[in-house]
Formats: C-alpha cells, sequence, structure tokens
C-alpha cells in the first residue's frame, strides 16, 4: 500500500482529551478518530489490523469445528436466547451433537461512561461462541479446550492476561473463567494467591473468613442506648468492641421482594453472591427508600424486625458460628447485644454473600491474597440447560428420550483486545504492532529524491509484495517520514537511500529491538522474514 494513498493522518502532538496510552496513539496515529461519546470511526490501518485479529480468531474456532452464524444487529447482546432459539428448532437428535456455532459481529455495549478509546467504546467487535452436548463431560471438555485456546491466542499476540475463575464456587470441575488485561485504569477487580496460584474474579472470589466467636461470657440478649452510633465504627468505639462482633444489616430488593442481608462487621455484603443464591438481580436499597419501608437506618437488626413488607432473611455462611453478637434493635439510637443465631434469629437462606478482599487468607493454602485491577477481554462459562430447558430446546437420546440441550458459552471483545495490544505494546515514539496483528509487516521509506532510489525502492515493494509492505512515497523529508513510521509501529523498516545502497542495499531496522542490519536487495525479503520469526519467537514482555 503507497501512503500517499492511503486515508489517514498523524498528529504532532498528544490528543489532550487522552488519558489512556492506547488511546493517545492510536488517535495521533490517525488508526482511529472520535465522532461522539464513546463513538470511533476505525481507519483502513486500523480495520486492516482488527481484520488480522478476527481472522486469527476465526481460524481457531474452525479448527474446533465451529459454524459462523450472523445474527442481526437489531437482537441486543448477549444472544443467549436467539442461538438456543434457532439450534433447537434445527437439532433433533444426539446425533448431531456437539455442535459449535460462532459469530463476529459489531454490537452496542451499554457503557455508563464511555472512555478509553477503544477500551470502553460505546460500540464493538465481539466473537460469541456457542457450543451444543447430550453429554455434560463433552462440555466440560469442549470448555476446558476454548479457555486453553484463548490462552495460545494471547501468547501469539503478545499480550500477558490474568485467567480467572469467575464460578460462584470452588468445586473440582470449573464452570467459568475470564481473561484480563492488568491495568489500573480497569473496571474489573480480580483477587489472586502468590503462594498457591489461585486467582478468581473479585465477584465470586472466596476467602478464609475466620472464627466470630466472641471472648467472655454469653451473656442475655440486652438492648442498649447508642445514640450517633450509626456505623460499625462509632459502634464498636462506643461499646467497646470489635467489628467481627457486630452484625451488620443491609437491605436489597429482589424482584420486588424485600431482602436483609446478615453478615458480620467485619465483611461486606457482595452483592454478585447474593443475586446467585437468590437467582435473580438485586439493588441495594437507598436510605429514602429503606426509611419508606419502616428501617431504622444504622439501626436494622433481624430481632423483632417489623417491616411493611415481610424480608427475606439472608445470612452469611459465618453468621451461625458466631458467639454473641451485637445488632440493630431497629430504633434510632438502640442496639442489641449478647445476640445469637437459632437462639433470637434464624435466616430463610445461608450461604456466602461474603466480599472477599485483599490481605484475607487464600481459600486454598490460607497466604494472603492480593488485589489486580483489569480489562475483561474474554470469557468462557458453562450455561448447562439455563436457556433450552426454559425454551423447550430439546435432543433425544439413544433410547428416544428428550432432555435440554447443554450449552456453553465463549466471548471475546476484538476491539478491546486490539487496544490492550497497543496499551501493552507501546514506546515513547510509538506503536509497537506484534507480527501477528500488525497492519503490514514491514513500513518502506525512501531517503532522497534520485531516481535509482525510487526504482530500487520499488523493486523491493514489487518483491515484497502489496499486501506486505506499507510503502511511504510521501514528497516529505526524511524526518516526518522516520517520525511517522515510528508512530505507526510496523514491526520492520526498510529504508533505501543513497547511504544503504552504498552499503550494499537496504537497512532493516525490527522496530521492537531496535536491531539494525544492512541486507543485499535481492536478499530483503528472507530478511524480514527472519527478522519478523525473531521479533515474535524472542519476545520477553
Amino acid at each position: 500500500m503507497h501512503l500517499s494513498r492511503l486515508l489517514f493522518k498523524t498528529q504532532k502532538h498528544d490528543p489532550t482529551e487522552a488519558e489512556l496510552a492506547s488511546h493517545r496513539l492510536l488517535l495521533r496515529a490517525g488508526y482511529i478518530r472520535r465522532m461522539g461519546a464513546g463513538a470511533y470511526v476505525l481507519t483502513p490501518l486500523a480495520c486492516r489490523a482488527l481484520r488480522r485479529l478476527e481472522d486469527l480468531v476465526r481460524q481457531k474456532m474452525e479448527s474446533l469445528g465451529g459454524q459462523e452464524i450472523l445474527f442481526p444487529i437489531v437482537l441486543p447482546m448477549p444472544h443467549e436466547e436467539a442461538v438456543t432459539d434457532l439450534v433447537g428448532a434445527m437439532v433433533d437428535s444426539y446425533r448431531q451433537l456437539p455442535l459449535v456455532v460462532y459469530g463476529i459481529q459489531s454490537a452496542l455495549r451499554q457503557e455508563d461512561r464511555p472512555r478509553g478509546g477503544l477500551l470502553y467504546p460505546r460500540q464493538s467487535v465481539v466473537k460469541t461462541a456457542y457450543s451444543f452436548h447430550a453429554a455434560e463431560d463433552d462440555l466440560q471438555d469442549l470448555l476446558m479446550t476454548v479457555r486453553d485456546m484463548y490462552e495460545r491466542v494471547f501468547a501469539e499476540l503478545s499480550l500477558p492476561v490474568l485467567k480467572v475463575r469467575s464460578d460462584p464456587k470452588n468445586a473440582d470441575k470449573p464452570s467459568a473463567y475470564a481473561f484480563y488485561f492488568l491495568t489500573p485504569h480497569g473496571e474489573d477487580s480480580a483477587l489472586t494467591c502468590p503462594a498457591c496460584g489461585y486467582a478468581a474474579d473479585q465477584k465470586m472470589a472466596q476467602a478464609v473468613k475466620g472464627g466470630g466467636k466472641c471472648s467472655g461470657e454469653e451473656g442475655e440478649l440486652e438492648e442498649r442506648h447508642t445514640p450517633g452510633c450509626e456505623t460499625i465504627a462509632d459502634l464498636c468505639q462506643y461499646l467497646g468492641c470489635t467489628p467481627r462482633q457486630t452484625l451488620k444489616s443491609v437491605f436489597f430488593m429482589a424482584d420486588e421482594q424485600p431482602v436483609l442481608a446478615l453478615i458480620r462487621g467485619d465483611l461486606d455484603v457482595n452483592p454478585h453472591k447474593l443475586s446467585k443464591i437468590l437467582g435473580t438481580d438485586v439493588q441495594t436499597l437507598s436510605a429514602e427508600e429503606a426509611e419508606r419501608f419502616g428501617l431504622s437506618v444504622g439501626y436494622t437488626g433481624p430481632v423483632g424486625l417489623r417491616t411493611a413488607a415481610p424480608p427475606l432473611l439472608v445470612a452469611d455462611d459465618s453468621v451461625p458460628e458466631c458467639g454473641p453478637l451485637v445488632t440493630g434493635a431497629n430504633r434510632p439510637g438502640y442496639h442489641l447485644t449478647g445476640v445469637r443465631y437459632g437462639r433470637d434469629f434464624t435466616a430463610d437462606l445461608i450461604g456466602d454473600i461474603a466480599l472477599a478482599e485483599a490481605g484475607q487468607p487464600c481459600i486454598k493454602c490460607g497466604a494472603a491474597l492480593e488485589a489486580h485491577r483489569g480489562v475483561e477481554i474474554a470469557a468462557v462459562a458453562r450455561l448447562d440447560s439455563k436457556y433450552s430447558a426454559g425454551m423447550n430446546a430439546l435432543f433425544t437420546d439413544e433410547e428416544g428420550t428428550s432432555h435440554p440441550l447443554l450449552m456453553g458459552s465463549y466471548g471475546m471483545d476484538l476491539t478491546r483486545v486490539l487496544a490492550c495490544i497497543v496499551e501493552h505494546h507501546h514506546d515513547e515514539q510509538g506503536i509497537v504492532w506484534p507480527p501477528a496483528i500488525a497492519p503490514y509487516p514491514c513500513h518502506l521509506i525512501t531517503v532522497g529524491k534520485k531516481e535509482h532510489v525510487r526504482a530500487a525502492a520499488d523493486e523491493l515493494y514489487q518483491a515484497l509484495g502489496e499486501n506486505k509492505v506499507l510503502f511511504d512515497d510521501r514528497p516529505t523529508s526524511a524526518g516526518v517520514k522516520f517520525m511517522d513510521a515510528d508512530l505507526l509501529g510496523m514491526p520492520v523498516r526498510i529504508t533505501v537511500g543513497d547511504r544503504s545502497l552504498a552499503a550494499g542495499g537496504a537497512e532493516l531496522v525490527c522496530r521492537r529491538t531496535g536491531r539494525t542490519e544492512t541486507v543485499a536487495l535481492a536478499q530483503v525479503p528472507e530478511a524480514v522474514d527472519h527478522m519478523l520469526n525473531a521479533s515474535t519467537t524472542d519476545r520477553s514482555d
């Protein structure tokens, strides 16, 4: 491709609106142009990089026997119900299973705060895939196969990722994984153990909570006047107790049903775990909403609770093991001491609803957990019969008995992956594309305007092939050409000028390492391939 014909324009200075490196460089290098909040046009160079990524992922899906489909853009993401309806109407027998379908297409995202360029845009190109099975073991095997395939894809892209468990239980058979690109600008959180390698999405992570039994005598239930003690910290200071000796009450709404979540005062409720236990989404009640239910904000407790609508009581699994606790007395300025689970109150549901946090002991080995921020770029999960059972998507087994199809889901945000690659692979001069996704492997530059220099460059352009070379044939200075080459970030820069020809041919520079060599014109294609392979295999990042 001749640069003089390409739709692109670089900027000399960094865009003022860009904070992230990927956003700044993609704008400055002319790969994207902002059209509105979170809305970007991808220019031809960005489209080439994205298509290369799509082709890589498409090849991997085809190797798994995947069949490509295309959903209407009017259908909102994700497509679980649509694909269940499609396959349920076309698959009747176990002989048609397993089946893998996938699609690569644009999707609108419900971003509350679109920011960071292509990291959190309002529209992304995503790869979605779904598998259908007759046997649970077959579904589990494919889940792990796709998980491993994703790891290989990110390795080929030289993109470091953190693989985390995102299923709600520490089962022997994992049911969900997420892949994070770690960055302080990410909106997702993960916890890892440096000792045993445990890694989990914080929304579902587990940790050792420790015993909650108080020291001293059990004592009887007693109401205490506690003026101004609306927080756990104030209460502990006033009564001389620890947060572990208190019971925190948090109100939620779930499908118009009020829910009172009960947890030790030194822990926090995890709404995602609570949703899993209830089987539906939950929303925290505001102080105003709580008052409408007749709740005493800061003084609510499970003993003697009377509200306009009886709440469902859900207790964290640490609560029944606790000794006497301090909790709200359901009237302003008063708390109850000596409260015991089983004697003074019980819960309708008990489970792990605690938010695991950094510093807590690992559920596997007891070492202190560490926290990480990141961007989720891919995920795999078992859906089992969650959709097929309700939608009557059935197959018949060998004996003619009908069963719901077993399903798996496998997603990857390709636009976000593209942004993460730039976020990771850049330097002060510009982007440093990995060979696997670079718009062009080579960037050809001529220095000077002499005819024999242009003739040698044209010869190289033809020898390498126009699909492999971005040829800067513009009538501009060498300094501008070199600056743009570094900014655009193709893996190999080829320079042809009087000096290189006098030295025997063309100068090749590896964008990543800066390694330089002069090669005879006839040997340039072979030398380029060698430099590209070395740039891929020698990566330490």
